[in-house]
């Protein structure tokens, strides 16, 4: 309807990131209704006055008493003003936002996205305006609920999930090892719902994860035979990460 309102109006070409939103949930409805339905709630969330305080005042950065680097309050209501309806997309990925972080300048990225680009896996600097940061500095975004039902009292399953599921459980009786493969960090949460009911046992890599437990993860994966399936997000998963243990993949995008 929206894509016919802009060929109606003329606006095709003035609406090519409305466009790709449209086509991005459309990716996500083939994967689980459900994630489509995690990015409707355009309610305003509590604590963003209190956040944009922070900003305005420099937070626990600003201890020398410098304004000249805190950012505008015009930069902050538009930033403000995008979290409350759900909007923008993370400027490294170009998707939309996935686990997303503040930084102390008021930027917002996909966690995994910034915590790939620093060479440092506890300092870096924001891809943005190079201003030097510490991962203890990153406020992670306010959202609500990624999902706006019970999705575990109301868990129905989708086709992709479902052809999933026959796959994974034809090479159960051999005891083959599978990676599947998401780019949504929420498609995996949903996943682990039917593989728990269908007493598939896996284990998960995502960017929540230090360096340490990833490695606990996938030495867990490669040694315990009853663990059978990983779950792992695109970005984590695109950092030279070597799995031998894995004779099959399942790309759910």
């Amino acid at each position: 309807v929206k894509f016919d309102q802009f060929v109606e109006q003329g606006k095709v070409l003035h609406n090519y990131a409305s466009i790709l939103e449209l086509l991005l949930r459309l990716r996500q409805c083939c994967d689980h209704p459900f994630l489509v339905m995690s990015r409707g709630d355009t309610q305003e969330f509590a604590d963003l006055n209190k956040l944009a305080k922070r900003f305005l005042h420099g937070g626990n950065s600003n201890v020398n008493g410098d304004s000249s680097s805190l950012p505008s309050k015009a930069y902050i209501e538009e930033v403000v003003q995008e979290l409350q309806k759900g909007e923008g997309e993370c400027p490294i990925c170009l998707e939309a936002f996935e686990d997303a972080v503040l930084t102390p300048c008021a930027h917002r990225l996909c966690r995994e996205c910034i915590l790939s680009s620093w060479q440092s896996p506890s300092a870096g600097l924001c891809p943005v305006c190079r201003k030097s940061m510490t991962k203890q500095d990153l406020i992670t975004a306010p959202t609500n609920s990624r999902f706006q039902v019970d999705v575990e009292k109301n868990w129905v399953e989708s086709s992709k999930i479902s052809f999933l599921l026959q796959e994974l459980e034809s090479l159960r009786s051999s005891g083959a090892k599978s990676i599947v493969f998401s780019q949504w960090t929420a498609f995996l949460d949903l996943l682990e719902i039917p593989l728990s009911r269908h007493g598939i046992s896996f284990t998960r890599l995502d960017g929540t994860l230090n360096l340490q437990q990833r490695e606990r993860v996938i030495r867990e994966f490669s040694e315990d035979k009853r663990i059978l399936v990983l779950l792992m997000s695109l970005k984590a998963g695109g950092v030279g990460i070597n799995l031998t243990a894995a004779s099959n993949a399942f790309v759910m995008v």
